[in-house]
C-alpha cells in the first residue's frame, strides 16, 4: 500500500507545481507596474538603511510619498509620467504598482 501512495503523490506533483507557479505569476501580474507611471512602489533590500534608500531615490529625482509597513518599501513620485523601463534606482530589488501595493502593504496614516 505504501507503493500506491507514493505513486499517486508522484502523479500529483506536476499539478501541484502548476498551481504554485500559476499563483505566483498571477500575483506578479497583479502587483507589477504599468508601462508608464508617475508613482511606483519600490522595494529595497531589508539590510539597507533608510538613509541609503533615500539617497538611491535622489539619483532619479524621485520624491518620497510614504513609507510602507516596512522601512524598505517606499511609494515614490517622479513628478511626471515615466516609462518603467527608464526607472533605474540603484539597489532597488523590485518595482511594484503603487495602488495595488499601497492597498495591501501600507498602514493608514
Amino acid at each position: 500500500m505504501d507503493a500506491e501512495n507514493k505513486f499517486s503523490l508522484k502523479n500529483l506533483t506536476p499539478a501541484l507545481l502548476l498551481i504554485l507557479f500559476s499563483s505566483v505569476y498571477l500575483g506578479y501580474m497583479y502587483f507589477r507596474p504599468a508601462e508608464s507611471v508617475q508613482q511606483v512602489a519600490v522595494l529595497f533590500s531589508p539590510e539597507q538603511t533608510f538613509q541609503k534608500n533615500i539617497e538611491a531615490l535622489d539619483t532619479m529625482d524621485a520624491r518620497l510619498v510614504r513609507i510602507g509597513y516596512w522601512d524598505n518599501l517606499l511609494i515614490v513620485d517622479f513628478g511626471k509620467e515615466i516609462l518603467t523601463t527608464d526607472i533605474q534606482i540603484p539597489s532597488a530589488v523590485l518595482l511594484l504598482d503603487a495602488v495595488a501595493t499601497g492597498s495591501c502593504f501600507f498602514t493608514e496614516t
